[in-house]
Formats: structure tokens, sequence, C-alpha cells
């Protein structure tokens, strides 16, 4: 994705990945399997997120992620914005950077 003007980079490649909280009912409320039923709730949800995060990047510089503060504070954005679509019931713990790369 595009960055923001003003950095030394212009491009940035991240990958990442969210840890959950959950306590999946039995039957997955959908006949099946639990954890299948909440798989697909969250491939639906990830699309809004990925869109989030690329408008977000896209005003940030190649500067503000190149420190360990500016990747805690990307981690911290992310954390937010999936607490908001997820909600109270399905509890993002954690963000992990899979994959960062800025060219």
């Amino acid at each position: 994705m595009n960055l923001a003007p003003g950095g030394d980079r212009e491009f940035a490649k991240i990958q990442f990945a969210l840890e959950f909280e959950v306590e999946l009912e039995a039957g997955g409320g959908h006949g099946g399997d639990p954890g299948k039923a909440f798989a697909e709730e969250v491939d639906k949800i990830i699309a809004v997120l990925e869109d989030q995060v690329n408008a977000l990047l896209n005003s940030w510089t190649s500067t503000d992620l190149q420190t360990s503060e500016g990747k805690q504070d990307l981690k911290a954005e992310l954390l937010g914005y999936a607490d908001e679509l997820f909600g109270e019931e399905k509890q993002v713990t954690f963000v992990y950077i899979r994959q960062f790369v800025m060219q």
C-alpha cells in the first residue's frame, strides 16, 4: 500500500494476525462446527478491517513506521479498529505483525 509523502519510502507491505478471546457455543449456531462458524464471521469482518488499515497507512509516512514505537502505535491503532468491528463477544486480545516490508 502507498504511504503518505514525506518519508524516504513510498510503499509498505504489512501482514498482521489477530489473537482472539472467545467462547464458542456448542454447534456454532449453524448446527455445525463452532470454530468454522467463527472463522466465517471473522472473514466477513477482515475485509472491512483491511480497508481501514489501508486508509490509516495512507496517512502515515515511512518515518512514522520505521521505529519500534511507530510499529507499536500501528498495532494499537489496529487493535482499536478490531475491537470496534468485532465487539465484546469476540474480543481481540493482541495484534501480531507477521511481515513488514517498506520500499
